[in-house]
């Protein structure tokens, strides 16, 4: 009898609870397929989200990197104008020395020439009043 009274315990409890149980399986099957559906509606849209913003990103990353590149151009543009100008500047100021040196040569040159004609003048001199004294010493010893 203790065993009948087991089993009619169990039954009444399979049939109270059973029911109760599949009812509460059954919803909870819903309630995790409603959950599956709004994460992955909530995942696709962070997806967007996330790819819109990368999207925006990006291109406000190309528009500083085109904004950089185009002022780094125009640096690039004034220094190598200022180097050209410098070079020219510095060609301008050799070329004016290299003529300043060329005139002073000329000039240093010149003044030895004439420094070597008025040697010349004075050995003639020297050698003329010699070779007149000589003259005049042959013309007495004859």
């Amino acid at each position: 009898m203790p065993e009948n009274i087991a089993q009619t315990i169990q039954k009444a409890i399979q049939d109270l609870v059973a029911p109760d149980v599949r009812e509460l399986k059954i919803q909870i099957a819903g309630l995790q397929k409603q959950m599956d559906q709004r994460f992955d509606a909530q995942s696709k849209e962070m997806d967007q989200r996330f790819d819109a913003q990368s999207k925006e990103m990006d291109q406000r990353f190309e528009g500083q990197s085109k904004e950089i590149n185009q002022r780094f151009e125009a640096q690039s543009k004034a220094s190598e104008a200022q180097v050209k100008a410098l070079a020219a500047e510095m060609n301008q100021r050799f070329e004016g020395q290299s003529k300043a040196f060329e005139a002073h040569f000329k000039t240093l040159l010149a003044a030895i020439g004439e420094f070597k004609a008025q040697n010349e003048l004075a050995s003639v001199r020297v050698i003329s009043a010699l070779s007149e004294r000589m003259a005049i010493l042959e013309a007495r010893q004859q």
